[in-house]
């Protein structure tokens, strides 16, 4: 595990009280005039002290401290400005370089709608708005994976002013890409205790939006179509709209890793006589959409005369539907502007993490 250190002073102290010359790496030298920049005692625009003066300091050779220069100019603290000397970057990577944090393999993340929305937004946030961010894969604190160990490195080196955690990341508790200090974060996460020091952003309101949405077009007979795991929460939602009905059987759960099986859920929950069939269909995963529609489509199903789909989605990259639905959903351009935005206020206002939301909203129909 890569060691930060923050007492330059008392390093030196230590140092000096040796005898003969001191086997000084040009880390140190790094980290020093690092500390300067990021505690503020060297702001931007300011000159360095010159390579001379620390040398002289650090009893050092010139090699070294044009080492340590140049790996400071490379990672974004320092600037050279010809024969007028070595100044303090404009914009350093501690006020201006974030992190996106993604807890599976960049493969794993195109199987799972919102994280892709969310890594897509990112990408075109650096490429169009040129803002310093960056997706970091396969960081889930069990493996080290390059990624990882690349986000552990450049919290040590003070590389970013603040890392958004794509979910919870509860097996990061132990590590210093959640421990590090003076770097602001966000989870988007359910609400938990133990996590200190972590804004936590919660996307809710889906399923209060698409009920009311049944209740508003006059649907009463209503399936809902989820995730394993939430079965019970959606049978309490419908049961609690007291003009809505649901049978045990309208209520079906396809998992993520297996979205297929949901055309042939919609094969056998259309497969009775009209009358006893939804009028309406609630499908609160966006990984399901494709396959649940393209069942329905097979089946003749006439939407939304006889059946009206209200589906989840990650604006502004909606699933492929092979009937028209109506969009719940949320905003990934806005989750990661609300992050962003709470990690500015930490930074630069001092201010203590807090819970935050984005809300549900909807969208047009789409076939």
């Amino acid at each position: 595990m890569i060691k930060v250190m923050t007492d330059f002073d008392n390093v030196l102290r230590q140092m000096r009280r040796k005898r003969g010359r001191p086997p000084v790496r040009k880390e140190a030298v790094e980290e020093y005039v690092r500390e300067l920049i990021v505690s503020g005692r060297l702001k931007p625009g300011d000159a360095v002290p010159t390579r001379r003066a620390l040398a002289a300091q650090f009893d050092a050779s010139p090699v070294t401290v044009q080492a340590a220069a140049t790996r400071l100019v490379r990672e974004g603290f320092l600037n050279v400005r010809g024969q007028k000397g070595t100044f303090v970057a404009q914009t350093p990577p501690h006020t201006s370089r974030y992190a996106v944090v993604m807890p599976v393999t960049k493969d794993e993340v195109e199987k799972n709608r919102f994280w892709k929305a969310l890594a897509l937004e990112t990408e075109k946030a650096r490429e169009q708005e040129g803002l310093d961010i960056k997706v970091y894969y396969d960081v889930d604190g069990r493996a080290a994976s390059s990624d990882e160990l690349e986000l552990i490195e450049d919290v040590a080196r003070r590389r970013l002013a603040g890392i958004i955690f794509a979910s919870a990341p509860f097996n990061l508790r132990n590590s210093p890409v959640l421990t590090g200090p003076r770097i602001s974060r966000v989870a988007i996460m359910t609400p938990a205790k133990g996590y200190p020091g972590l804004s936590m952003l919660q996307m809710s309101g889906f399923e209060r939006a698409a009920v009311s949405r049944m209740l508003a077009s006059g649907r009463r007979r209503v399936a809902v179509l989820c995730t394993p795991g939430v079965e019970e929460k959606w049978e309490r939602r419908i049961v609690n709209a007291s003009a809505l009905l649901m049978r045990r059987s309208w209520l079906q759960s396809v998992s993520q890793s297996a979205p297929s099986s949901a055309r042939r859920c919609m094969w056998l929950l259309m497969d009775t006589a009209r009358p006893e069939r939804p009028d309406g269909l609630i499908i609160t995963d966006d990984n399901l959409v494709e396959s649940a529609t393209l069942g329905l489509k097979e089946w003749g199903v006439r939407v939304p005369e006889e059946l009206l789909i209200v589906a989840h989605c990650n604006f502004p990259w909606l699933p492929r539907t092979h009937v028209g639905v109506e969009w719940v959903g949320y905003d990934a351009r806005h989750v990661l502007r609300t992050a962003l935005e709470d990690l500015h206020r930490q930074r630069c206002k001092s201010g203590a993490p807090r819970r935050l939301r984005v809300g549900a909203i909807c969208g047009n129909n789409n076939a």
